[in-house]
């Protein structure tokens, strides 16, 4: 796979015309680089012959990732001309997707998605920007989102990088309107009225920079760090700091903090659902208040990170904060303990 990429490079730089000789390299290319890969398979890999770019069209491809499989009826995938380093394609209107431990197949529907990578072709093509964009989105027919936007932008590792990364990308997601109810997983889940949106800038530590040659092992994710979240969820609304990364035994350790000025409505759906009673609103109010005022303790120096985390900005009139801690293995509220801490993904 790599040396077919390589080759698609080379070709657009240095003979733009020849492009269909090209192509025809490259398909021959890409059939032997696919050959030897068992987590992609393709029916069929044709040139596109369109003198405007040069690229492949995949019919039917099948991506797998442990038990999760996506797969669509063609992708084509190209570069053009005047952006030779930026491989693009053109998604099609419904994908296939099987996720890991689901016993059947799910039709997500896109409209006008698009995906993008540019790559260092003197870095082992490495990804140095990703782009990610749908309008309307379903899931089985049924609305699923308005519209899904995210991108990556590699950059330098800092001094409080975890010890364990090699690489960093900077990430700007949005997620407009989300139906939870059509998610298979939440469907008889009791959920606050309304649609899900989301906006979240950040930082992903991964343990090796993302390349398009898939490389001998993807890269896993070491740590992250959220720099500003807006989610609402109907009349509820959320905004999430903090950082967390993987400790020695692969467990979430750092902080988040939540900020919320509907403390009253969320206990209202608490009690709503039976997850706690009416009489001991006024208790739990008051612990979370006086949570809220607490200073938290940043954790992270411990594993790594230098300097230790830096204080999360108090809550503001009308607004209370919950500090998540995650250390030593347990996850805490403040100084109460809610229990094991979670694996960190990846």
């Amino acid at each position: 796979m790599f040396r077919f990429l390589i080759v698609l490079i080379v070709f657009l730089v240095a003979l733009g015309g020849g492009w269909y000789a090209a192509e025809g390299y490259l398909a021959r290319e890409a059939r032997a680089a696919l050959a030897g890969n068992p987590a992609i398979s393709v029916t069929e890999i044709a040139e596109l012959r369109d003198p405007r770019r040069i690229g492949l069209r995949l019919t039917e491809p099948t991506f797998e990732a442990g038990a999760a499989q996506v797969s669509a009826p063609a992708v084509e995938l190209f570069a053009r001309f005047s952006a030779p380093t930026t491989l693009e394609a053109d998604l099609p209107p419904t994908l296939a997707i099987r996720p890991e431990g689901a016993a059947e197949t799910l039709a997500l529907g896109l409209s006008d998605a698009r995906a993008r990578a540019r790559v260092s072709p003197l870095h082992e093509l490495q990804v140095t920007r990703a782009d990610l964009s749908s309008g309307a989105m379903t899931l089985d027919q049924a609305p699923l989102a308005s519209a899904l936007s995210a991108v990556l932008q590699l950059t330098a590792l800092s001094h409080d990088s975890p010890k364990a990364a090699r690489a960093a990308y900077d990430l700007d997601l949005g997620l407009a309107e989300l139906d939870l109810r059509t998610l298979p997983q939440l469907a008889t889940a009791v959920l606050p009225e309304g649609r899900l949106t989301l906006s979240s800038k950040g930082r992903l530590w991964l343990s090796s920079a993302i390349s398009v040659t898939g490389g001998d092992a993807p890269p896993a994710l070491v740590g992250l760090r959220i720099d500003d979240t807006q989610l609402t969820l109907g009349a509820l609304k959320v905004k999430a700091l903090g950082r967390i990364q993987r400790d020695a035994n692969g467990l979430s350790e750092g902080e988040l903090m939540l900020y919320t000025a509907d403390l009253d409505p969320l206990l209202a759906f608490a009690v709503s659902t039976g997850a706690i009673s009416s009489k001991s609103v006024p208790l739990i109010k008051t612990v979370l208040t006086s949570l809220s005022k607490a200073t938290p303790d940043p954790v992270l120096a411990a594993n790594g990170a230098e300097p230790a985390a830096p204080a999360y900005p108090a809550a503001t009139a009308g607004e209370i904060r919950l500090p998540l801690i995650f250390t030593g293995g347990k996850m805490m509220l403040g100084p109460l303990g809610l229990g094991p801490a979670p694996r960190f993904p990846g």
